[in-house]
């Protein structure tokens, strides 16, 4: 009976979790989920500029920078074709040291691998924490 409420307890927990939650994975994976959505109204060329997200250890989002990804706003098919989207999620594996962050995306329209005050961005609104083991999928919508 206390196995059947310890499994339940581990299932509710996981499927609870809410943005920038952590749901322990007992596998000594730490897994990073990113999805941006960036309307067609954002003009931009989605095969060549990404869509970086940087994390920072401190609310200011100044000094040094812990992480940054890039994400390209385009889908491959099998035939090598890009097609460009306005949605795309990405999932990374041990991305950030256990630690707490503060993360934001931008579209980095002049590809210079950082953020310049006439890009867009968006801020995730949640302290992001990482532990060991755990789980978090971050949501920027432009």
């Amino acid at each position: 009976m206390k196995k059947t409420g310890l499994i339940l307890s581990i299932i509710i927990i996981l499927f609870s979790c809410q943005d920038g939650d952590d749901a322990a994975l007992f596998n000594n994976t730490n897994e990073t989920i990113i999805k941006i959505n960036v309307p067609n109204s954002y003009d931009f060329d989605r095969l060549s500029i990404p869509v970086r997200v940087t994390f920072y250890d401190n609310p200011n989002y100044s000094g040094a920078i812990t992480c940054t990804e890039s994400i390209m706003m385009f889908e491959e098919t099998e035939e090598n074709k890009k097609i460009p989207k306005t949605s795309i999620s990405h999932t990374f594996l041990n991305l950030l040291e256990p630690g707490e962050y503060y993360a934001f995306a931008y579209i980095d329209m002049n590809n210079n691998a950082k953020h310049d005050s006439n890009e867009p961005k968006k801020e995730f609104k949640k302290k992001v924490r990482a532990l060991k083991e755990s789980r978090r999928t971050l949501s920027f919508k432009f």
